[in-house]
């Protein structure tokens, strides 16, 4: 069997009744090494998957592991690929492999570290914010472009990475792992090929980890899911000398996935007063960006965001506005959130 160009890598748990499509949507090539790596499922999607391949011709392997989280069981995956390029597949998602191809063979022609495209939806309907702008099918430098750092999507999906790179996808969280990695991924890489192809088509399943990803105020462990990530992120860029030159890049990514988990607040029973949330906002806050308060230049990284058209954001740049440089921002923050669930 000849060496594959690109490697597919499936994480999986409890996958076997939504799987198949996904399956379906990467079997049939002869260049592509197919890895589906299960994270400890309790159902039987190990065997679902393996009889499926059965009757296939390909190149597919399936591994089944206990239970480690996602980015150990990618990592994994990583360990075992043979190809010099690798996609991540979520397993209720789908690929465009042509279009992944195409991709690929720009890549090699430019000589680049990533290729990212643009993401789909269930109705082919491109819907995601964070992809909505066409780059023009071109090579991206952020040495002389580091604007765009905080326009990308911080989904390790959707891309193809050259293997090497990914050495710095080491994260031991359990939550938010994209987050923590793929910006300094972007940051270390010589370049990127940018298509307007969507490669991805990401579907919006009830239950999946994307719809459930919100912030508990009363859990504790919810709450270092949100913060975490984005501390650690910036102690990367930091210890790798990277941190200066992309400072205000770095603290609008923060900034955007803080308002997006937060505005997306869980109330739950063990939360009842204002005053309760507020201080937990509060010190939210403070940790992920220290200085919110004196850097209004925040805003104009929104405004160059593609997810600006999220509702929550929108809210976020009203809330920025309209903070004071007093102690009572806060309260107006809490304020304007709770008119816009009411």
């Amino acid at each position: 069997m000849k060496s594959p160009k690109l490697t597919i890598i499936i994480p999986m748990w409890n996958s076997e009744k939504f799987i198949l499509p996904c399956l379906q949507s990467i079997t049939g090539y002869d260049d592509l090494e197919v890895i589906v790596v299960d994270d400890g499922s309790k159902d039987d999607s190990v065997s679902f998957v393996k009889e499926y391949f059965s009757k296939q011709k390909g190149n597919y392997h399936v591994y089944k592991r206990p239970h480690k989280g996602i980015s150990l069981t990618r990592r994994f995956g990583i360990e075992k690929s043979k190809a010099p390029y690798i996609l991540f597949l979520d397993s209720d998602d789908q690929l465009n492999v042509k279009n992944c191809l195409s991709l690929l063979e720009n890549m090699k022609k430019n000589k680049v570290d990533v290729g990212m495209g643009r993401v789909s939806t269930g109705s082919n309907k491109i819907t995601i914010p964070s992809v909505n702008l066409k780059w023009g099918n071109r090579v991206i430098d952020l040495k002389s472009e580091k604007h765009l750092l905080s326009s990308f999507l911080t989904l390790l999906t959707a891309k193809i990475w050259k293997k090497e790179l990914l050495s710095l996808y080491d994260s031991k969280g359990s939550a938010n792992e994209d987050v923590e990695c793929v910006p300094l991924m972007l940051a270390k890489a010589n370049c990127i090929y940018a298509s307007d192809q969507v490669i991805y088509k990401r579907v919006n399943r009830r239950g999946s980890t994307s719809l459930t990803d919100i912030c508990n105020a009363a859990s504790s462990k919810s709450l270092e899911n949100t913060v975490y990530p984005l501390l650690s992120l910036r102690k990367r860029f930091e210890k790798n000398d990277l941190y200066d030159f992309y400072r205000q890049e770095v603290d609008a990514i923060c900034m955007k996935q803080f308002f997006e988990r937060i505005f997306n607040i869980h109330y739950s029973k063990g939360l009842h007063h204002k005053n309760e949330l507020s201080l937990i906002v509060g010190q939210l806050l403070v940790k992920v960006i220290p200085d919110f308060k004196e850097n209004i230049h925040y805003l104009d990284h929104f405004k160059r965001m593609e997810i600006n058209d999220r509702f929550c954001y929108r809210v976020a740049c009203k809330v920025l506005q309209k903070i004071p440089k007093t102690d009572s921002s806060i309260e107006e923050l809490i304020t304007l959130y709770e008119k816009t669930i009411s």
